[in-house]
């Protein structure tokens, strides 16, 4: 008890030090420790020691972008190189097989042969994508990442032997490669105010500027500067969000 206490008011210590007590004081706050359940993306308020001060922990506040304040426990070495103010997602280890197994799982043969040419006809036919052919690279590339950890075996381009519990052993890999805890991912590297700013004006973004330029000849309306401050301030995630989610697409896609 006395340690959710601390972690409490160390949690409240970052919301004053960010200007935040009275705009966030209210909302939930969701002490995580080691065991963070559900993927969290916001801004980091604070970095130090966790509260047993063991000195190869460290506890990270952040102001979540779905209305939560999260407190997230990590060993060290997870976290080099994040600051206070960046923009992050906090993942926890994969406790699912992925969609993706399960999909091959399915369409594979009797005979244990997995061919993309077939998934794509089984796509077309149930209209399961707009586009087939791009639905099923996703899950090629799925399969290059287990052969490269010897799960799954690749005869020719349109030929896979795949195992019957390919989802528990892609499972087993995904884990492996996570990690125990929390995964701490650098989503903007810059804090909110250098991304909001720029000659010193508030909101006055480099591609706002730009804008302006081309409509009002390089002098910007006063009334849309003050929209934008206003904006700002009253919601950071307004603004990052957007290059959040084209980092976490682009993340995805890659998978």
């Amino acid at each position: 008890m006395g340690e959710r206490s601390d972690i409490l008011k160390s949690m409240y210590r970052a919301l004053e030090a960010n200007d935040l007590a009275v705009q966030r004081g209210e909302l939930p706050l969701s002490l995580h420790r080691e065991n963070l359940r559900q993927r969290a993306v916001g801004r980091v308020l604070a970095k130090e020691l966790a509260i047993d001060e063991s000195g190869n922990r460290l506890q990270m506040v952040i102001d979540g972008t779905e209305g939560q304040v999260h407190q997230i426990e990590l060993h060290a070495d997870h976290c080099d190189g994040i600051g206070r103010g960046m923009s992050v997602s906090a993942t926890p280890p994969p406790t699912e097989p992925r969609v993706a197994d399960h999909n091959i799982l399915a369409t594979r043969a009797s005979d244990g042969t997995y061919s993309p040419s077939r998934h794509i006809e089984i796509a077309r036919k149930q209209e399961i994508s707009s586009h087939p052919e791009r639905y099923v690279a996703s899950h090629g590339r799925r399969l290059e990442a287990l052969r490269c950890a010897g799960i799954v075996e690749r005869w020719d381009e349109d030929h896979w032997s795949v195992p019957q519990d390919l989802p528990k052993q892609g499972l087993a890999y995904d884990r492996n490669r996570h990690g125990s805890g929390p995964r701490m991912t650098v989503l903007l590297p810059i804090s909110l105010e250098r991304q909001v700013t720029h000659d010193g004006q508030p909101g006055a973004t480099w591609n706002w500027r730009r804008s302006s330029k081309a409509r009002y000849g390089g002098r910007a309306s006063a009334r849309r500067q003050a929209r934008r401050r206003t904006a700002v301030s009253g919601c950071w995630w307004s603004v990052v969000m957007p290059s959040i989610l084209a980092m976490v697409v682009s993340a995805r896609r890659r998978i």
